[in-house]
């Protein structure tokens, strides 16, 4: 289909804009390096092919081998992704808008440490982007759901957040249910209610910004529409909370993940920490 060739073809060209700035920066991007493309001839045309680097297995397969990972691993795994969408956002000015385990390989043997990113087909420049959906949903951003447009870094930078979570649990943090026949709420609903029950209620602002917030929340943006939950507590760090209670987490640990997630799970896109910072 042409649109999977023109997906290939800006492929190609982040990656080898990627690897270029890399070698003038002389520093490793952590982004799965590609080495050469070709071209096959077939009946419905010519069918982009890419040859990339050897790398191991995906934190998926980890995931559903081990469960959870170890903290050390987990630490590790962030440190080097962070320090590679660092280098994509500021230094190439592309977001990849699909991190996720599948997403994140080894580049090293066991125990896992160094990793890099694959899978640029869906990414864009900043300053050239055109897509108004972005990102696999269990790793979706308030902003990709609520279509706040254009998209920043941010949003890999929330990805990151649930993808640590799920190293750290070996279960997603975010699993939106599809209503059954007759029930009112969409998936979107869904995602933004177990957001709530975990975050707290998404920001007035937000709320008044978004062109889609008239589906999920009722006139003054205070509650959703149809389906009824309660935000934490005051004083309450629900993070924290599930970490210990459904996962064994020692409270000190708890807290400290608990103190990392919530720097990359801030609703408001310009609040969350940089992968730089």
């Amino acid at each position: 289909a042409h649109r999977y060739t023109a997906s290939a073809v800006t492929e190609i060209e982040i990656l080898t804009h990627i690897r270029r700035r890399a070698r003038e920066a002389r520093r490793a991007s952590h982004v799965v390096e590609l080495l050469e493309h070709f071209y096959v001839a077939g009946p419905h045309g010519n069918h982009v092919c890419m040859v990339f680097e050897l790398l191991g297995r995906t934190l998926l397969h980890e995931i559903q081998d081990r469960g959870a990972l170890e903290v050390s691993e987990t630490k590790r795994c962030a440190a080097c992704l962070l320090e590679c969408l660092a280098f994509v956002h500021d230094e190439v000015g592309v977001l990849h808008t699909d991190v996720k385990p599948e997403n994140v390989l080894l580049a090293g043997p066991a125990p896992v440490g160094r990793v890099k990113l694959v899978d640029l087909g869906t990414a864009f420049y900043v300053g050239r982007q055109g897509a108004r959906d972005i990102q696999t949903r269990e790793y979706r951003c308030p902003e990709g759901v609520l279509g706040l447009w254009p998209f920043g870094p941010a949003a890999d930078v929330w990805s990151v957040g649930c993808l640590v979570f799920e190293l750290l649990t070996g279960e997603t943090l975010f699993d939106p249910q599809s209503p059954r026949p007759g029930e009112p709420f969409s998936k979107d609903e869904s995602h933004l209610a177990q957001a709530v029950e975990l975050l707290g209620p998404v920001p007035a602002e937000l709320v008044r910004r978004s062109p889609r917030a008239a589906r999920w929340f009722r006139g003054d943006g205070s509650a959703l529409r149809n389906i009824a939950i309660a935000p934490p507590p005051p004083g309450v760090d629900a993070i924290a909370r599930v970490l210990e209670e459904n996962f064994a987490f020692a409270r000190r640990d708890a807290r400290d993940a608990a103190d990392f997630l919530r720097a990359l799970l801030r609703y408001e896109p310009d609040a969350r920490v940089s992968a730089r910072r």
